[in-house]
């Protein structure tokens, strides 16, 4: 009887003590998160590790079914009206389907002539459909084909539970499910990039993969103008393969097949819009100082700014600026830049573009009554504590794998996209939407913590 008393004597202290932590690491999230994205987010968390441990059949086309029809609720909910540079690029589009041209009259598309490429996109899907919804649709058929990508990228180096999980994860998360609302380059870019990288690992021998890969980089390059991060990764990871003396004469040839192919269509892009006269510019930068200026900027943090436009009417002057902006840094207002910076591109985005401009909007949601402010407050806190998991699963990953005897060096092709994304922006201007690419890396890394925790788990 007393030892019986003692067990329950022990059973509540541990339940007491338990509850007792729950509580108190409730109320430190808490001060970082939204109490409704806590609410939301923890059991959304606990249920997608719990739906990711068991092996789902066709995985990839439930996946892509899921991600879709949540897609198409969320561009249903959120009319997002169309701004700024997406508002220009679709007026150019709309015109051209109206036979009228005014790329070669328009300032913007003088200076950022790189920008036809997403016209041409919008253009050719207009044509058929002409509906700014078709567009938003699109998004939401190449946000969950990404989805499904990053399922089969982490495939490469990990299990179908880690790759499930973080396929999963990444379709829950609300930066890049909301952005659907937007009408961004950054959604088809991104899905040319990783396709491209997705058929070079399916055989990183085949000349032709290379062929293909370099095709698409091009075509994803023409539509956001990223294309040269995702090369540089490539080439990083080749000379991976010669240091670790893994590389072969294929692989010689197929990264010179690549390159040329990748610049060979660039170049070619470029003279077919000059020739045509659809914009005579072709795809030149002709303010190629301008993301520098915008990115030197110590006051506001690298972001864009109206007071640099004085820069732009003269490359010349732009050019010294930047010279003066450089000298006047000294190591600590540089790290300061920097981590100003970083703290914008690495935070894990922003919804303001989604409910940017929305009509005032009552939303009913479990007995609460919310508007679009308070609505984007629990929607960007519990993207934040999806994100910042992630984050955390990613780093012990990355822990386990520098570790690993028998490593995967495919893994090094996303550490290399995040590095050149870093070392870029860390030159140039920076917005919170600019985290869309390389965000994708991030949730394919975070495939090795899961894994690694997953065997921690069996051991």
């Amino acid at each position: 009887m007393n030892t019986l008393t003692k067990i329950k004597q022990i059973n509540l202290k541990q339940i007491f003590i338990n509850l007792s932590l729950i509580f108190l690491l409730f109320i430190f999230l808490n001060s970082f998160f939204n109490i409704y994205a806590l609410i939301i987010g923890i059991p959304l968390i606990l249920l997608l590790n719990y739906l990711s441990n068991k092996e789902i059949s066709k995985f990839p086309l439930k996946l892509f079914i899921i991600m879709f029809i949540l897609r198409i609720l969320i561009i249903i909910m959120f009319d997002t009206p169309v701004i700024s540079d997406f508002a220009t690029i679709l007026n150019a589009a709309q015109n051209l389907l109206n036979k009228k041209n005014i790329l070669n009259t328009s300032t913007y598309f003088y200076n950022y002539a790189y920008q036809t490429g997403p016209v041409i996109y919008t253009y050719l899907l207009l044509k058929i459909f002409n509906s700014v919804w078709f567009l938003k649709i699109i998004n939401c058929v190449l946000s969950s084909l990404n989805c499904v990508l990053i399922y089969f990228l982490c495939l490469k180096f990990t299990s179908q539970k880690s790759a499930q999980k973080a396929s999963l994860f990444y379709g829950f998360l609300m930066f890049p499910l909301l952005f659907n609302t937007v009408l961004s380059n950054q959604i088809p870019g991104s899905t040319l990039f990783y396709l491209a990288l997705l058929i070079l690992l399916n055989n990183p021998k085949s000349l032709k993969n290379y062929l293909i890969c370099g095709i698409l980089l091009s075509l994803g390059n023409l539509i956001r103008t990223e294309g040269i991060i995702f090369l540089g990764a490539i080439i990083g990871l080749y000379l991976f393969y010669i240091i670790t003396k893994k590389a072969t004469i294929n692989n010689h040839k197929g990264i010179i097949i690549l390159i040329l192919t990748y610049f060979i269509l660039g170049f070619s892009y470029n003279t077919l819009i000059k020739i045509t006269h659809l914009n005579n510019e072709g795809l030149n930068n002709n303010t190629p100082s301008w993301k520098f200026i915008l990115g030197f900027n110590t006051k506001t943090c690298g972001t864009y700014n109206t007071n640099d436009f004085i820069y732009m009417k003269d490359e010349k002057t732009a050019q010294k600026e930047i010279l003066n902006r450089i000298k006047s840094l000294t190591p600590r207002t540089t790290l300061e830049l920097i981590s100003c910076k970083s703290n914008i591109m690495w935070r894990g985005g922003t919804l303001e573009w989604t409910f940017a401009n929305l009509k005032d909007k009552e939303y009913h949601i479990l007995g609460l009554t919310l508007n679009n402010k308070s609505l984007e407050d629990i929607l960007t806190s519990l993207n934040k504590l999806i994100y910042y998991y992630i984050f955390i699963i990613m780093l012990i990953g990355l822990y386990k794998y520098q570790k690993d005897k028998n490593q995967n060096i495919n893994v090094l092709l996303f550490i290399n996209i995040l590095a050149l994304n870093f070392i870029a922006y860390s030159l140039i201007e920076v917005q919170p939407r600019y985290t869309y690419l390389f965000q994708i890396s991030i949730f394919i890394l975070s495939s090795l913590g899961f894994e690694a925790l997953e065997k921690r788990k069996l051991k």
